[in-house]
């Protein structure tokens, strides 16, 4: 009896076998638990993602009551007249999202703008290099957290207008499609968006996955590598590379679904959905998010909703549209 109780004294530590199994058991709490905080930590950041457009839909808003009209999807001037600098082109131009700053406690930011000059970003260096400094900065309320690419450029922004609901390269086509609640320098009123405010899509998500560009599930041709050498040896942050200009396909087009796997830029012969046969590369340039199975949407009247990676491509044209005529069901 005291040799027993003599080695139990002497007893200090975890047999080895012992030691693995409480291993064994942490490792599956970690591996039980990692998931969850991962999906809270998601969950977060696509909340704050949420109320960044819902800020962008309250700007919108305050705008069209401070200037009587929609600030559009592109100009060359803060009045949307034709700057000093040359016609308002295709190629150039302010954003909306430049002259909404105001609106969203950007006010001196916006001041220091020369809107006389043209954006300074990746596509241009025409007007020298009067914003460059001042543009090339980095605005939380423009950038999703769930967005991690977004981190290598601070012009960067995840939320794009959306301009139709089709497009081709060609933008003085009668078929172009650029006809959705934000368009260029058209001087838009709210009572202009006849389907409806909450029927019409204002902005989208566009996250910065590089591969979408000029790959996918679609053939692309010598206009979509070609557009894409604009941007030096890396053409996958094309979309969205800068906030403060309309340039570089900096606009969201309701064609298809969100995150749908076919490249932003593609030849398939003919525009698809367009009105007629239209030669020529057709800009896919759907919305794109990190989140799960969809992205945020922005409507006309300021409510943001989830649209999934499943939405039909007739809803998606309709939510693109801001006087279609089209009838929504539920989505």
């Amino acid at each position: 009896m005291f040799r027993n109780q003599s080695r139990l004294k002497n007893r200090t530590g975890f047999t080895l076998i012992e030691l693995l199994v409480v291993i064994a058991i942490i490792a599956i709490l970690i591996a039980l638990l990692l998931p969850a905080v991962q999906q809270a930590r998601e969950a977060a950041r696509r909340s704050s993602c949420k109320n960044n457009m819902k800020q962008l839909g309250l700007a919108i808003h305050s705008y069209a009551e401070t200037h009587s009209a929609i600030a559009p999807g592109g100009t060359c001037s803060r009045d949307y007249g034709y700057a000093s600098w040359g016609p308002c082109s295709y190629s150039s131009g302010w954003s909306a999202t430049a002259l909404m700053l105001p609106y969203f406690d950007q006010a001196n930011l916006y001041n220091q703008l020369e809107f006389e000059n043209p954006p300074k970003d990746f596509w241009s260096t025409s007007g020298g290099t009067a914003n460059r400094a001042v543009t090339n900065v980095r605005l939380a309320p423009l950038q999703c957290p769930s967005d991690l690419e977004i981190s290598n450029n601070k012009r960067q922004t995840s939320y794009l207008p959306v301009s139709g609901s089709h497009q081709v390269a060609n933008p003085g086509s009668p078929a172009n499609g650029l006809k959705g609640g934000l368009f260029w320098t058209e001087k838009l009123k709210f009572k202009d968006v006849t389907d409806g405010l909450s029927n019409t899509l204002a902005y989208g998500e566009m996250s910065h996955q590089d591969k979408y560009w000029n790959q996918g599930g679609s053939a692309v041709g010598s206009d979509c590598l070609a557009d894409s050498s604009n941007n030096g040896s890396n053409p996958l942050t094309y979309r969205g590379k800068d906030w403060s200009t309309k340039e570089g396909r900096n606009y969201i087009v309701m064609g298809r679904p969100p995150n749908h796997p076919a490249a932003d830029c593609q030849r398939d012969g003919n525009c698809p959905h367009c009105p007629g046969t239209v030669n020529g590369p057709a800009y896919a340039l759907p919305m794109r998010s990190m989140h799960t199975g969809g992205s945020h949407g922005l409507l006309a009247d300021g409510s943001v909703r989830f649209l999934s990676d499943n939405l039909d491509r007739s809803i998606c044209r309709a939510l693109g549209t801001r006087a279609g005529g089209e009838v929504l069901g539920e989505y």
